[in-house]
């Protein structure tokens, strides 16, 4: 029976080495890389995460020129940072730090960010609250300078609160008037069990962050349903009406659920032009994403688990469109509907030419054996005025496009027993949104890293900021970017003992790389495997690795001492490039 404990610590002085590079070491590493439509880098200091949630940009701004500002998260926990690339994807020199800022206020003020808005003006309004999926914490807004320093200007000190409470975290919470206000949806009451007590609400904040009092009744619309509901999206339409959309739901142990459409007058009064001044039941029982139509015209996208066309249909996404009067409008797909299928999990809907609409998400991931949500790949779909889907949109590979990304996750730190390597062809890469930029083609932010388990959700990763750019007709846009930079990478066997390798159950390697990604690393005693891993490779000075033994290489190494191996290598960065390599090594 092999001695737990010990094996245990041997990973750990194994690890060692790995993950406590010097900071100055981290900081010389270069900010990331690029390659023909895709760029990826770093925004802290490289440092490695004791986590496996390694992240990256989670909002992108396309800009008059071509680029954009990316925000999202580094290696510090509770601190955001902004990137600025110029159209070709290249780090804004003048821009902050080398293209690099990072936002002030800390974990107090950027905690729970929900939404990011960017004013005409380049100031940007971070909506959230501490407890950022929390119904009981109400909705706050930070305003940042178009230099990205705190407007204290904004609300008290350079933040607003509200009195109205998070009902999406992944939604539309807040939207921007042309005179500047900001109109807010989610939610007031409480969430008791069974029956929750939640009133829709809508409240706007004035141009300097303060309660707008002649809106809906002393700051804040209720918009009456049958039932609890809180506040999903918002959007504000070229009349300056208010369109928001709710969820409903009686009971919090199942139960009915439906979505909601409602439109408030620009006093925050109900529209009654609009459905006779109600509030419209939608037959889907969730959903993310809506469109306002410059016409008047809204678009909602849901699911649902029964049949609301003639034909049975379960789990599948539609897409409903009403009138700018709010009725279902016959002349789109089937009687107000149109179809998706089952392949797609949207979460953003995009007006396109002649009436037509682009659909984003990702692949749907199916409940089955062996089924594992596929990164890296982006789903578009081209819907027509009339509710059929372009069959000719999306390029060769069809609705669904692979953003061409490495990195992943490497082989567990240490195990008792052998475990499958996996393969060395992954993408971390996770974005689902299109930005659109003034010529018509599209950004896709998002982040690639790579982590490395040590337990149930434990471990270490890195993240990185990383951006694609598409042409108007979902492909890869060689313009942006940069052609690729051929991959260095080295491995050696430092001086060890056989016993030591084999009560650590792995052998030290030295891997050596000029960028960021995975390595893998098969250790052969003849043709037999005596190690194999899956190495992560965190920064571009050189770093010892354990490689994890194999049944045989336990069994061998039990009765063989002074032995030569064959080490071969092979590496792939987080850009997709790759490299090979062999050495001679020998155990003591």
């Amino acid at each position: 029976m092999p001695d737990l404990r010990r094996i245990a610590a041997a990973a750990l002085a194994l690890a060692a080495g790995a993950l406590a590079t010097p900071a100055a070491a981290q900081a010389a590493a270069p900010a990331g890389g690029t390659g023909p439509g895709r760029v990826a880098f770093a925004v802290d200091d490289g440092a490695i995460l004791k986590s496996v949630d390694g992240s990256g940009a989670g909002w992108a701004f396309a800009l008059p020129d071509g680029g954009a500002l990316l925000v999202g998260t580094g290696a510090t926990r509770g601190a955001l940072y902004a990137a600025r690339i110029d159209a070709r994807g290249a780090l804004v020199a003048s821009f902050g730090t080398a293209g690099v800022v990072t936002l002030p206020g800390g974990a107090a003020v950027l905690g729970g960010v929900l939404q990011i808005l960017r004013q005409p003006d380049g100031k940007l309004l971070l909506i959230g609250s501490d407890q950022a999926l929390s119904l009981a914490s109400a909705l706050r807004v930070t305003r940042l300078n178009a230099d990205l320093t705190l407007d204290r200007t904004y609300g008290s000190g350079g933040t607003a609160t509200t009195v109205v409470g998070v009902g999406c975290g992944s939604c539309t919470t807040g939207a921007l008037a042309p005179d500047g206000s900001l109109v807010l949806t989610g939610a007031t009451g409480t969430v008791t069990s069974p029956t929750p007590a939640l009133r829709w609400t809508v409240t706007r904040l004035t141009p300097s962050g303060e309660t707008d009092r002649g809106f809906g009744a002393d700051g804040v619309a209720t918009i009456p349903t049958a039932v609890s509901t809180s506040g999903l999206n918002v959007a504000i339409d070229g009349r300056g009406a208010i369109v928001v959309e709710g969820q409903a739901q009686a009971s919090l142990l199942g139960g009915e659920t439906n979505l909601v459409l409602a439109r408030l007058t620009p006093a925050g009064a109900m529209d009654p032009a609009y459905a006779g001044g109600k509030a419209i039941d939608v037959p889907f029982e969730s959903g993310r994403a809506m469109l306002v139509r410059d016409d008047g015209a809204v678009v909602v996208q849901g699911d649902v688990g029964g049949s609301i066309l003639p034909l049975p249909i379960a789990s599948r996404q539609l897409l409903a469109r009403y009138t700018a009067a709010g009725a279902l409008d016959p002349a789109f797909g089937r009687g107000g509907f149109a179809d998706l299928g089952t392949a797609i999990t949207p979460s953003q809907l995009l007006p396109a030419d002649g009436g037509a609409l682009l659909v984003a998400g990702t692949p749907t991931y199916v409940l089955a054996p062996r089924a594992q949500v596929v990164l890296g790949r982006l789903n578009v779909r081209r819907v027509l005025a009339g509710g059929a889907i372009d069959g000719s949109f999306g390029g060769p590979s069809g609705h669904t496009f692979d953003i061409p990304f490495g990195g992943g996750g490497s082989s567990f730190l240490v195990s008792v027993r052998p475990r499958p390597v996996a393969g060395i062809v992954q993408n971390s890469f996770r974005g689902d949104r299109l930005v659109p930029r003034p010529d018509g083609s599209y950004l896709v932010a998002g982040g690639v890293g790579v982590s490395q388990p040590t337990g149930e959700g434990t471990g270490f990763s890195i993240g990185r900021f990383a951006v694609a750019a598409l042409t108007p007709a979902i492909t890869l846009d060689a313009s942006f970017g940069a052609p690729a930079s051929p991959l260095r990478l080295t491995v050696r066997v430092p001086r060890q003992r056989a016993r030591t390798a084999r009560e650590a159950h792995g052998i030290r390697v030295v891997v050596t790389a000029s960028a960021v990604g995975l390595a893998r690393v098969k250790i052969l005693h003849g043709a037999r495997a005596v190690a194999h891993s899956l190495l992560p490779v965190f920064g571009t000075t050189s770093r010892t690795l354990p490689v994890e033994l194999t049944a045989y290489g336990n069994a061998y190494l039990r009765r063989h001492r002074n032995v030569t191996l064959t080490v071969r290598a092979s590496g792939r960065d987080l850009l997709t490039n790759t490299a090979t390599t062999t050495a001679r090594g020998r155990l003591r």
